[in-house]
């Protein structure tokens, strides 16, 4: 669900989820991870322009309808690169717990 339709103003959830688990992460890691950090942080500021200049300035009606398309492939590849770091931080997460890892 955290890709579909991601230029659509519902879906600000998914910001939200993705950033509850980077904070969860987080708190149990010795050291942050910036890359997550300032991923989550571009998806909100891509947020704030959508929902602050984009939806107010063209209503996404009528003649702007096109811009729903344009919006929900960047915002899926953001969406997709913060994914990626979160994971990349749950995988440093299992191994920083690893005693092998040491």
């Amino acid at each position: 669900l955290l890709f579909y339709k991601p230029g659509q103003q519902q879906f600000y959830l998914a910001y939200f989820a993705i950033f509850a688990v980077w904070v969860m992460l987080e708190f149990k890691k010795d050291s942050p991870n910036v890359k997550a950090f300032y991923s989550i942080l571009f998806l909100g500021v891509w947020f704030a322009v959508m929902a602050g200049l984009v939806y107010p300035l063209t209503h996404m009606e009528g003649e702007y309808l096109w811009i729903r398309d344009i919006i929900g492939l960047p915002t899926f590849l953001i969406q997709l690169v913060v994914i990626f770091f979160l994971l990349n931080n749950a995988d440093s997460l299992q191994n920083d717990k690893d005693p092998q890892n040491g």
